[in-house]
């Protein structure tokens, strides 16, 4: 039987997040990381458990991944502006200049 350690968790909108260490009836321990969403009546579970032995590189993947989107989240915010800014001069180029009647 395994055994929790310790847990914490989070809810964001629909969906809950467990981070869980847990000892196998081995005396092995393990990380947990579970993820429930609410669908219709039910809930879908989904779960990746990460051992001991694997944790170093899980970590160094996941803080790579966690750089590279950071990266692409910027990148993609500048050109979301850059873009933003482009389509008000383009819009500027379009308007037409108001021209007073002479009374």
């Amino acid at each position: 039987m395994n055994k929790v350690l310790y847990s914490i968790s989070f809810a964001k909108g629909r969906r809950t997040y467990f981070f869980d260490i847990n000892e196998s009836s081995y005396g092995d321990l393990y990380l947990n990381i579970s993820e429930t969403k609410k669908v219709d009546d039910d809930f879908e579970r989904h779960r990746l458990m990460i051992f001991e032995e694997d944790m170093k590189d899980f970590l160094s993947g996941f803080n790579s991944t966690i750089e590279k989107f950071k990266e692409l989240k910027t990148a993609k915010a500048n050109d979301k502006k850059r873009s933003s800014e482009k389509a008000k001069t383009d819009d500027d180029k379009l308007k037409v200049p108001l021209v007073k009647k002479n009374q």
